[in-house]
């Protein structure tokens, strides 16, 4: 009886095995077939179908594709989109800022949108930021607020950390910053997913099934969101726009283990950063994200001091594209706060320059008097 049980047990084993040897097989010729019609698909040069109201910059290694609006003399907003947004996925908020006396860039970080991919796959987050500040560079900004969504949150942060001080303040939506409060590293990712992300077949094959297919699109809108038809056919035709460019599976796959689990240390994810960092930060975020979780934010604001949150109730991952009206009010809002306490903070700071210098410039005696000012004068009156 106990030879009769092993022996179905056994074939039991051999069965499970084959038919996880034709499972495994059925999704790799599954994945082989998505990456054959990307390469059928990815067809258009960035060059040819970018948006004729944007233009290209040199920033850093690439060139970057941007689009401004507001008065050029306007208080500088860079918009940092995230996962699958570029410079055209912020519509009504560059016309909302704009409206306001701001003068809004919304930049492609690639591999997203119509920028230049580049050659290696150099997507940290120190990468990114890199090219954050050289658009600021190319388009003679010398200090900026940063708006940074998802993905692009992290290389906001890592540009404002920098020494050279170029971020006035920070507007981080729905942000994934995997900041460390319990951890001393990031954790390495399970077995399973570190050989998926070791493999560009594999990789390839999964980013043109579902990120980078068109057909695909409105599909992941409805997954970020919580709101109820809020992915509407409009927006998933807006980003769509550039899944057609030669190489965006390929970019995207390059692209998607810094994202999953990076390798490399970065100031974002250190807790110490936010406590260090001298320049106000407003989160705006979905109750309902599932991806970064409010309670990131909330320890964020327990964090830092300079911190404040501002909560959309009801919204999932992508606030603007939920609740577009209602966010762009909330940023609107924010970005006023921020001039306001940057245009105090620095009004102040140049007074106290001005005092330094005058007082270095001119010394005064004992009763607060500029000395040789009086005797000059009285000689004048004298005469």
């Amino acid at each position: 009886m106990l030879r009769s049980l092993l022996s179905t047990l056994g074939g039991l084993l051999r069965w499970g095995f084959y038919g996880f040897l034709v499972f495994s097989a059925c999704v790799y010729f599954f994945l082989l077939v998505f990456s054959w019609h990307a390469t059928k698909r990815e067809t258009q040069f960035a060059e040819d179908v970018a948006p004729a109201k944007g233009r290209y910059v040199k920033a850093s290694d690439v060139s970057i594709f941007v689009q401004e609006a507001g008065p050029p003399d306007g208080m500088d907003v860079v918009l940092v989109p995230g996962i699958g947004g570029w410079s055209g996925t912020w519509p009504q908020t560059m016309t909302t800022l704009a409206q306001a006396g701001f003068h809004v860039v919304a930049i492609d970080l690639p591999p997203f949108g119509f920028s230049q991919r580049p050659e290696t796959a150099l997507y940290s987050k120190q990468d990114q930021a890199d090219r954050i500040l050289g658009v600021m560079d190319a388009l003679s900004i010398q200090r900026a607020i940063l708006v940074a969504h998802s993905s692009g949150g992290g290389p906001a942060v890592e540009a404002a950390a920098l020494p050279a001080k170029r971020v006035r303040g920070l507007v981080l939506v729905d942000a994934e910053l995997d900041i460390a409060f319990n951890r001393k590293s990031r954790p390495y990712p399970p077995f399973m997913v570190d050989r998926f992300l070791a493999s560009p077949t594999l990789r390839d094959g999964a980013v043109a099934a579902f990120i980078a297919n068109p057909l695909f699109a409105r599909h992941l809108l409805k997954w970020l969101s919580n709101k109820r038809g809020a992915a509407t056919e409009a927006w998933a035709e807006l980003y769509r726009q550039p899944l057609r460019l030669k190489g965006t599976t390929a970019a995207i796959s390059a692209w998607l283990p810094e994202w999953i689990v990076s390798v490399k240390s970065a100031r974002s994810e250190d807790p110490e950063t936010y406590r260090k960092l001298n320049i106000p930060i407003h989160l705006i975020w979905g109750d309902y994200d599932t991806i970064a979780p409010l309670e990131q934010a909330r320890e964020l604001t327990r964090l830092a001091s300079n911190t404040t949150l501002r909560v959309i109730y009801g919204s999932g991952h992508l606030p603007h594209v939920e609740e577009s009206q209602y966010f762009n009010y909330i940023l609107l809002k924010s970005l006023n706060i921020l001039k306001y306490e940057i245009e105090t903070r620095e009004a102040a700071e140049l007074r106290a320059k001005t005092a330094a210098a005058s007082a270095t410039a001119a010394p005064v005696d004992a009763k607060g008097e500029i000395k040789g000012e009086n005797n000059r004068e009285t000689r004048g009156d004298q005469k």
